[in-house]
């Protein structure tokens, strides 16, 4: 029985060892799955998921910086957002700003993990007659304890941007997917005329 005892008591401390570090995620849910060896989102896979997708404003201007690799050529830096409201439908309109919020867990030994962003979309068709379908750029942003937090979207600010159909952001993580998030855009009008 003593050895018994004995046995239990060992099993139940090498046991403590192993537990799981537990982070809060920015929705506040607890999340151990970067933790767990053999387990799907196992350590040092990323992951991710969108907190938030729909249309945002501006409170703050930002400023235009050329950017290979985007769809136009260009990219608009540091703007101060505000959402306003869920929706993947987003009517055609000069100044709209659609996008998502997003978090990506990482190892937290990365401090400043770098991840792809591509972004598909309708046919524009740009000012020197090409046209583009997509974009893609690889992004790095500062991780505190292994958690990314962003926000990335589109705003409609060109007569040629502004085109009917699908939209799909995607992060990539080398062959991890992962966030996805779609929208669509239409012509408000032709949705008040039905």
């Amino acid at each position: 029985m003593k050895h018994l005892i004995l046995l239990l008591f060992t099993i139940t401390l090498a046991g403590c060892d192993r537990s799981p570090d537990v982070s809060q995620s920015p929705d506040g849910e607890a999340d151990t799955s970067m933790d767990q060896p053999g387990k799907p989102g196992i350590s040092g896979i990323p992951r991710g998921k969108t907190t938030r997708y729909g249309l945002f404003r501006e409170r703050g201007r930002g400023w235009v910086q050329k950017k290979e690799g985007s769809s136009t050529g260009k990219v608009i830096r540091n703007a101060k957002l505000e959402f306003t409201e869920t929706t993947d439908r987003i009517p055609l309109h000069k100044g709209v700003y659609f996008g998502y919020q997003y978090w990506l867990k990482f190892p937290p030994d990365q401090a400043r993990p770098s991840y792809r962003r591509i972004l598909i979309h309708p046919e524009m068709t740009l000012p020197d007659g090409s046209r583009v379908t997509r974009s893609e750029r690889t992004t790095g942003k500062r991780a505190t304890h292994g958690i990314v937090t962003a926000i990335d979207g589109y705003t409609l600010s060109e007569d040629y941007e502004l085109v009917e159909g699908d939209w799909t952001f995607q992060l990539w993580h080398k062959d991890n997917l992962l966030v996805e998030q779609k929208f669509t855009t239409y012509w408000p009008e032709k949705e008040s005329s039905k």
